[in-house]
């Protein structure tokens, strides 16, 4: 495939295969271009696909009652999207996932990607790898958000995701991700400036 290469750099982090299951691999991934704005996933609904993101920003975000949006996670070039926990569980995801940015993306139908598992099971490394990556990653920041004042939680992001702050996120999206407001973010990178 055409986009072998591309797609071999951006997994190989997570997956270490021979070049058949590369291929394999490869037959199952559709590359996709989406606008900005996009749902990738709805609250409530059953995952059909994955993504790996080749270009462009990605948010996992909740709906609360009343409206409101609260960020869960920011992803970028090179990672996996999906929700792991609706996969895992067969049930419907619980948040949404959105493009922020136009995106060229890699999509791989759950279906399909059950039936490579099947048939190459070596590929179970890469949701081995997958899942620890995120536990960590989601621990690192729940233990922020429930410890640190608003001060650490910037200092984590400076820290730990830096490359969100380089980027043209709306700072409301990033203040909602750190339990705060708009404001108080900009008053913090004030500060740190």
């Amino acid at each position: 495939m055409h986009n072998l290469h591309d797609l071999k750099t951006l997994l190989s982090p997570l997956l270490s295969l021979d070049d058949s299951l590369w291929q394999a691999w490869s037959t199952i991934v559709k590359p996709v271009s989406v606008a900005a704005g996009e749902r990738l996933l709805h609250a409530g609904k059953q995952q059909t696909h994955f993504y790996i993101i080749k270009t462009g920003v990605v948010r996992f975000f909740y709906t609360l009652p009343d409206g409101k949006e609260r960020n869960k996670a920011f992803f970028k070039e090179g990672d996996p999207i999906g929700s792991m926990s609706a996969y895992l569980t067969g049930s419907a995801s619980s948040f949404c996932i959105e493009t922020l940015a136009p995106c060229e993306l890699y999509k791989i139908a759950v279906e399909d990607f059950n039936q490579l598992i099947a048939q190459y099971p070596p590929i179970n490394d890469f949701l081995d790898n997958l899942t620890k990556q995120l536990f960590i990653r989601n621990e690192r920041r729940e233990g922020i958000l429930l410890t640190g004042n608003a001060e650490a939680r910037y200092q984590w992001l400076m820290d730990e995701e830096p490359w969100l702050l380089a980027r043209q996120i709306p700072q409301y999206h990033i203040a909602s991700y750190l339990s705060m407001d708009a404001v108080s973010l900009s008053r913090l990178k004030r500060k740190k400036c």
